[in-house]
């Protein structure tokens, strides 16, 4: 454990303790790179990562099997439900003769269960086991994605049941229609020609791959409670992809070489050798879902730690930054901001934004206008709003959310906070938002 912490560290003295502007072009290329390194690493051992990789293998080993029931019995409806098998098969390659076996015992399961002779309730509590996993992975996705609102509980239940009955009839509609591509007659006419042949070889060799990304993709678009765009979803899932392909093949090594741990445990070395693969299935689909975050949102990255730390004198100056540009905004006539825009302009993380035109908002000095996403205009005419309460609001805006009584006075300090408190009051007189607007021109990075 010591050793990955050393490295993050001197990562982080690397890509933070230096003053990249004056670097050639092709370092400054390289730093968001070696951050986004440092981010998924920091994830990992911060536990992000790991322990919601854990908790979803005991969900899964849970779940699989009434999963694939529910699956086996939609599918079974399009007459391709013996395809659940090979398709299983192929994810458990890596296992070698013992995921064979667990393919063989898992399909025994489901067909042990017969959807048809549950009765009502057992089916409700198939389906309920099924939704469970999904709501789990959701969990995950939208705790990398920084999504504090989760569905209401009728979304969950549309999108997850939605999610288990059509989503394996379009993975297998997909695969059909790739089996029946690659018999046609045209296909064939194609692989005479030598040249073409070729290629077409080096494409079906690459069909497993990106076939897999397109599956990552999909997930990584649907299952977070937020707006994924698809570009960065794919660029995750196309990572994901080729990690699940090393990791197959370093896994299949390791099981060619594997034998004494089979002596070892005996009965129990499938089970472990299989918990074990699922975590390391899971671990590969988290890391793309936090891949397609931080490409998505690469304010992130120029942050040293997961969630913004600010100061107080920070969130002053967020606080006026925000305002400021809110108000400058409403005087140029352009389109309101919202947070997610002004966040990108200002290459701050959205969810501290958010935070900070909350506050404004319960102040007074901004409001919300309906519509989505959410935009926000000065709660009253600028020149009205006077600047010293606004920050005052940002200096004690956390002691008003606690249910304790307001901060006391204290002996010895009161003298001197009176004297800043006179002094903010002689250097803010008669300035107001409008002020503010008028000065803080274009807005740019906030740690630049």
């Amino acid at each position: 454990m010591n050793q990955p912490r050393s490295l993050i560290s001197r990562l982080d003295t690397y890509l933070w303790d230096r003053d990249w502007r004056r670097a050639p072009p092709w370092r400054r290329l390289a730093v968001p790179a070696l951050r986004l390194l440092h981010a998924l690493l920091r994830d990992f051992t911060s536990g992000q990562l790991n322990l919601r990789a854990m908790s979803l293998v005991y969900t899964t080993l849970l779940s699989l099997v009434p999963l694939l029931a529910v699956s086996f019995s939609i599918l079974k409806g399009f007459g391709v439900h013996n395809r659940v098998q090979p398709l299983l098969l192929e994810t458990m390659v890596p296992l070698g003769e013992t995921g064979e076996v667990i393919v063989a015992r898992i399909i025994e399961f489901v067909e042990n269960v017969q959807v048809g002779v549950l009765g009502t309730l057992g089916l409700l509590l198939l389906i309920y086991t099924s939704l469970t996993l999904i709501r789990k992975i959701e969990e995950a996705f939208n705790d990398i994605w920084r999504v504090t609102q989760p569905r209401s509980l009728g979304e969950n239940f549309t999108q997850h049941l939605s999610f288990i009955l059509i989503g394996p009839v379009l993975i297998f509609t997909a695969l059909g229609l790739a089996n029946s591509i690659q018999t046609s007659p045209a296909f064939e006419h194609l692989l005479a020609i030598a040249p073409l042949s070729e290629v077409i070889a080096l494409a079906g060799g690459l069909l497993p791959s990106l076939t897999l990304a397109l599956a990552f993709a999909f997930v990584y678009v649907f299952l977070p409670n937020t707006k994924v765009l698809f570009r960065h979803a794919l660029a995750g899932a196309l990572v994901a992809a080729a990690l699940w392909q090393l990791t197959g093949w370093g896994f299949t090594f390791f099981m060619a070489s594997s034998t004494r741990y089979t002596v070892i445990y005996s009965g129990l070395a499938i089970a472990i050798l299989f918990m074990v693969w699922v975590y390391v299935a899971w671990l590969i689909l988290l890391a793309g879902a936090s891949i397609a975050f931080y490409l998505q949102n690469p304010e992130y990255l120029a942050m040293r730690t997961r969630e913004p730390q600010p100061s107080g004198r920070f969130r002053e100056r967020l606080a006026l930054v925000v305002a400021g540009q809110v108000a400058r905004r409403y005087y140029q006539g352009g389109t309101p901001w919202d947070s997610q825009s002004l966040a990108r302009a200002l290459a701050w993380p959205a969810d501290g934004l958010r935070g900070t035109l909350d506050m404004l908002e319960a102040g007074g000095y901004v409001i919300r206008l309906a519509g989505e996403p959410p935009r926000h205009v000065p709660a009253q005419a600028p020149e009205t709003l006077p600047l010293k309460p606004l920050l005052d609001l940002a200096r004690g805006y956390e002691e008003t959310l606690q249910s304790a009584p307001p901060l006391p006075s204290y002996p010895g300090t009161a003298p001197i906070e009176t004297r800043l408190t006179e002094a903010m009051d002689q250097a803010l007189s008669g300035l107001t938002l409008k002020d503010l607007a008028d000065q803080i021109g274009e807005p740019r990075p906030l740690l630049s």
